[in-house]
């Protein structure tokens, strides 16, 4: 199942890129090959300055956040590759919402070096996208979770973690209450993730309720280090 989306994802992506020259992620103005965005949306681009390992915020010079000192993520590292706004955000939106699904190449490419980096220090971690449950999937015709996951890096497994029950629209629900209703919402293959290091990918971070309840589903399973790693984090 994983080799064959790879294939029909790798397939799709080569005729879009043939028929529709790449362009700026954003814009769609031209790019500098292997660029993302053009100069212009290049400059809306903010990186997360000294961020939380533990939930990718900015920590402001202290070791980790006071929100994570209080009430810790259930991974052992989070990390974003850029703050939710901007450019980034368009092609986000556009990805996710208006089926541009060309678009999971560069924004995956912009998450690689972070994937590359966190996997040299983890033991052959596991890389799986967060998943859509089965309702959501049919009705999008894909994940961009883990279109972004198959772009940043080869070793993805895409039928390890699963949602096991729908959940309702995440948008103006407090933290506790996204915390409540992703609760028991991800289920994970058992004795697969037994003493093993995992990479999660998701496209953005805003509270971590999704990702912590995908971590909750793989230490249940006995899973050993959690890395969370988003191409945006929404930044408070």
């Amino acid at each position: 199942m994983r080799t064959l989306f790879a294939f029909a994802h790798g397939f799709r992506t080569a005729a879009l890129e043939l028929l529709f020259p790449s362009g700026c992620a954003s814009c769609d103005e031209p790019v500098v090959d292997g660029h993302a965005f053009c100069s212009l949306c290049s400059e809306t681009l903010v990186p997360v300055d000294d961020p939380c390992p533990r939930c990718a915020t900015p920590r402001g010079g202290v070791s980790v956040c006071r929100v994570c000192l209080r009430e810790p993520m259930p991974f052992s590292e989070a990390r974003s590759a850029y703050a939710y706004g901007g450019a980034v955000a368009d092609a986000l939106r556009l990805l996710k919402f208006s089926a541009r699904t060309d678009l999971g190449v560069p924004l995956g490419r912009l998450l690689a070096p972070l994937v590359a980096e966190c996997a040299s220090r983890l033991e052959a971690p596991i890389v799986v996208p967060v998943p859509l449950s089965r309702r959501r999937l049919a009705r999008r015709g894909y994940n961009q979770a883990a279109l972004i996951a198959l772009a940043a890096t080869r070793h993805v497994r895409t039928e390890l973690l699963f949602r096991v029950r729908d959940t309702p629209s995440q948008i103006g629900l407090s933290a506790a209450q996204r915390r409540e209703a992703l609760r028991g919402a991800f289920s994970a293959v058992p004795r697969v993730f037994a003493g093993r290091d995992v990479i999660v990918i998701d496209d953005v971070m805003t509270t971590g309720a999704t990702l912590a309840a995908c971590a909750n589903a793989l230490h249940a399973e006995g899973a050993r280090r959690i890395v969370a790693l988003t191409v945006a984090r929404a930044l408070p």
